[in-house]
């Protein structure tokens, strides 16, 4: 109960909160491509995810402006948006 009160407030914070408590980074400073892969998580478009893992897993070098771990607005990373969808 106190774990979702912390997580209440920090999301109307604008922090993203870590699955242990810990305050992550603002969440709001999404780039355009961490916004439409988010959404394609949401909406359990497969194909969108499948070609933004694949980009970062081909990658060598670490892929500018895009963190596959990036949080929503409500502190969720993709995998917790997939889950309860």
């Amino acid at each position: 109960m106190l774990q979702q009160a912390r997580r209440t407030s920090a999301a109307a914070a604008g922090m993203a909160v870590k699955d242990d408590g810990e305050e992550g980074s603002k969440t709001h400073g999404l780039t355009v491509d961490e916004k439409l892969f988010l959404q394609a998580v949401e909406r359990g478009d497969t194909e969108r995810m499948r070609r933004y893992v694949e980009l970062v897993k081909h990658s060598k070098t670490p892929v500018k402006g895009f963190n596959i771990n990036c949080v929503d607005s409500l502190g969720r990373y993709a995998i917790s948006i997939r889950r309860y969808h």
